[in-house]
């Protein structure tokens, strides 16, 4: 599930499947009128699950599909960066790029990911 102390802020959609909706907790979930999404005021943009009406939960299966596709690219990459700050990227601002840490990694505050739409961090 996904879970939020109701400082969280995410900019744009986020979903979860094959779990329901109510694996997401803390972020007071709105459903839409045709029931196709949520909403919430911590993010901006959809919520989907699989338990939203159709076609949501293709779409979700589609994004599962191309997750999987990008997982197996990213498994042969290499880094453009080895253990950035140590892994604690508090108030960071990352690239594009290829990030790799052994050991692990964590944020206590905003993390920024800054460029396109169409640009990859791995």
């Amino acid at each position: 599930g996904v879970t939020t102390t109701g400082v969280t802020h995410v900019t744009g959609n986020m979903g979860t499947s094959p779990i329901a909706e109510t694996a997401m907790t803390g972020f007071t979930l709105v459903r839409s009128i045709d029931n196709e999404f949520s909403t919430s005021v911590l993010v901006t943009g959809e919520v989907t699950s699989a338990t939203h009406h159709s076609p949501t939960p293709s779409k979700l299966t589609t994004a599962i599909s191309d997750m999987e596709t990008a997982y197996t690219a990213a498994a042969g990459a290499a880094p453009d960066s080895h253990e950035l700050v140590d892994g604690g990227l508090t108030g960071q601002t990352l690239a594009p790029g290829v990030y790799k840490w052994n050991n692990t990694v964590s944020f206590s505050d905003q993390l920024v990911f800054n460029g396109t739409a169409s640009d990859i961090w791995i």
